[in-house]
């Protein structure tokens, strides 16, 4: 935690850099910008003790990384070599009062940041929080509005789908607006949930750390509801209270999941990291390729290796 404290630290100084910069030609005022405290919940992924490279677990050696191990490399956590990550506590303790971390899509502990905005020029509300619902695919619709600006039709000749999410301009200056984005499904790993009209309706199928985890299928999994109007956190569960209400957002999930092309459901894990089992077009084909020093790739455009024999010559 402490190496990701101090990369905490230095995001924190350089975003001020370029906020400064802003101010400096005059164009902070009059500039919208939206800072999202973290991408998701806070990752689960470094297992139970923690780890000094997080690949090892995604290629199920996780045992390989015991205590004794990581404690004799700790000076080098964070230096060029290692790749590490915080242990499954700390990721929980992260996303308290939330349950869960990320990976989970179905509780807010693994999906729900906080997030600014700030445009002096453009909303009149100074120091306000909002409480109305808004997902990350509001951000282009809201831009678009303040910018004045039509969702494109078509960029470069190529025909664009309907920009899914909506406008959160109306929440600006208007604390008590009414919910314009009041349903939003969710899912990753086959861990599910659905919002609507400030209930969600949430199932955990799969635990993030656990790359070898027994699934059970997925019509078992157990189904849980809150009422996110009254309890923000998700830790009262009313599905034995409201079963015909938990039986309403159950419903809407497959519908919204079919609307937004997210079945068939995947719940493999390291096997959806190899394209050809995934079923994902592959940019390098063959079986050799050459590299150059100083080349700076990512895993999509390297030949693939795993659980292959294969030889590497300089």
């Amino acid at each position: 935690m402490e190496v990701y404290a101090g990369f905490l630290e230095y995001t924190d100084y350089h975003v001020g850099r370029l906020l400064d910069s802003f101010g400096k030609t005059n164009i902070l005022n009059n500039t919208l910008i939206f800072y999202i405290i973290g991408d998701n919940g806070a990752s689960a992924e470094g297992t139970i003790n923690g780890t000094f490279n997080e690949m090892i677990n995604f290629n199920g050696m996780a045992a390989y990384e015991t205590p004794q191990y990581l404690i004799e490399h700790i000076d080098d956590f964070g230096a060029h070599n290692s790749y590490n990550h915080y242990a499954v506590g700390w990721a929980h303790a992260m996303c308290t009062p939330y349950q869960w971390t990320k990976q989970v899509a179905s509780h807010w502990g693994g999906i729900r940041k906080g997030a600014i905005v700030h445009w002096p020029n453009g909303i009149k509300a100074k120091a306000e929080i909002r409480s109305q619902f808004c997902h990350v695919i509001d951000i282009v619709p809201t831009i678009l509005e303040a910018a004045r600006l039509p969702q494109p039709d078509s960029v470069d000749g190529v025909h664009q789908k309907p920009i899914e999410g909506v406008s959160m301009a109306y929440s600006f200056d208007d604390p008590k607006a009414e919910e314009r984005h009041f349903i939003q499904y969710f899912e990753m790993f086959g861990n599910r949930g659905i919002y609507y009209k400030g209930w969600t309706a949430v199932t955990k199928h799969a635990t993030p750390w656990l790359f070898d985890e027994k699934l059970s299928p997925f019509d078992q999994d157990v189904w849980e509801l809150y009422d996110t109007t009254k309890d923000w956190s998700q830790a009262d569960d009313l599905a034995s209270k409201y079963p015909e209400k938990l039986w309403e957002l159950q419903r809407l999930w497959p519908i919204e999941a079919t609307r937004y092309n997210v079945l068939p459901l995947d719940d493999r894990k390291a096997e959806r990291f190899i394209a050809k089992l995934a079923g994902r077009p592959t940019l390098i084909q063959g079986n050799s390729q050459l590299l150059f020093e100083g080349m700076v790739s990512s895993e999509q455009t390297i030949l693939g290796i795993k659980n292959k024999s294969h030889a590497v010559a300089s």
